[in-house]
């Protein structure tokens, strides 16, 4: 790959580049509330995941049955996909991101207490795909948003959520270590519904941005 500068590039150490991509988040309203919203969705709503072994176990399931868990997980998120691209266009895409994170959330809930196999399945499918249009949302809108210079100081930021899911993991199994795997799970995705809650009601930025303000980025 080729990339010609058409002037001398200056050489800043390390730390003061992370120092201006936590600036430039810390001043931005959207990303100083998206990103710390992101991370939340990533450390008590994705914890299911590590316990998900233990669910199988509840549902008298195999290997095969723990893997029918996650392909529900990722089958529902292929169809948020193709549901969230459709809307992208759309004047309700704050809402429409905060309403998968806040549906996300219950329906982790209500797969914690879940009787049956068959009614986890399918509550996972719908978690996943709620999942899906809060994540690809909020991305698109950060990836729009962040001007080209600090891309990559920014967007390496904002993947330290995918960090945060083993460390939400180690707090679900000692929650469940203690309680059990469902109260574990229904704890941590109850604290994300309250966080997004309080998102909706204080964070207009977020709540009123629209397709139209996400094309004029573009």
């Amino acid at each position: 790959l080729r990339v010609s500068h058409s002037a001398p590039r200056k050489t800043r150490n390390a730390l003061q580049e992370f120092r201006h991509g936590v600036r430039f988040i810390t001043t931005d309203k959207l990303f100083s509330a998206l990103i710390p919203l992101t991370f939340a969705n990533m450390f008590f709503g994705m914890q299911y995941l590590h316990l998900m072994p233990l669910f199988a176990i509840r549902h008298g399931v195999g290997g095969d049955g723990l893997g029918m868990l996650f392909s529900a997980i990722g089958l529902g998120a292929i169809t948020g996909t193709i549901f969230v691209g459709r809307q992208q266009r759309s004047r309700h895409v704050g809402k429409m991101m905060l309403g998968g994170a806040f549906m996300f959330s219950l329906f982790v809930i209500a797969f914690s207490s879940a009787e049956s196999y068959g009614t986890a399945l399918v509550l996972l499918y719908f978690a996943g795909m709620m999942n899906s249009v809060f994540l690809i949302s909020s991305m698109t809108a950060l990836q729009l948003r962040v001007p080209a210079d600090l891309r990559g100081r920014v967007m390496g930021i904002y993947t330290i959520t995918f960090s945060l899911i083993p460390l939400g993991g180690l707090m679900g199994g000692a929650i469940a270590q203690f309680l059990d795997e469902g109260w574990a799970v229904a704890i941590s995705s109850s604290v994300l519904a309250v966080i997004v809650a309080a998102a909706y009601v204080t964070q207009p930025r977020i709540r009123n941005l629209s397709g139209e303000d996400l094309e004029d980025l573009a």
